[in-house]
């Protein structure tokens, strides 16, 4: 999904320091934390490998390409922990004031931005 999305909305992208695009990933490809999680890690990893190759594309153009990287539980507003997992999550309104904050609000160009619980 996230190549199909791609190939469709930057070529949509106003060639603007003001447009960016992110691609959503998570921390499982850092490290294989169960070994059944195995090709989820993989697949991470190569998002990881992906969102640098967009990079690479498109850096002579004006717009940012981002990655977001979230490495934490994530539940909705209404909720205090992971519906699946049964764990402490963060909330989603906190994820996005940090994405808003480091990113869109942000020059932050061709990075990573790492959500972990601390920093939620």
């Amino acid at each position: 999904p996230q190549l199909l999305a791609a190939q469709h909305l930057i070529p949509l992208l106003k060639d603007s320091d003001k447009s960016s695009y992110t691609v959503v990933t998570g921390a499982s490809g850092e490290l294989c934390y169960f070994a059944s999680f195995g090709l989820r890690c993989m697949a991470n990893a190569a998002l990881y490998g992906f969102v640098l190759a967009l990079q690479a594309e498109h850096k002579e153009r004006r717009f940012r390409i981002n990655e977001l990287r979230i490495a934490a539980l994530i539940c909705h507003d209404d909720e205090e922990q992971h519906p699946v997992f049964r764990m402490a999550a963060v909330q989603t309104s906190k994820l996005a004031a940090l994405y808003f904050s480091q990113v869109v609000r942000s020059d932050l160009r061709d990075s990573v931005v790492r959500a972990t619980s601390e920093d939620l």
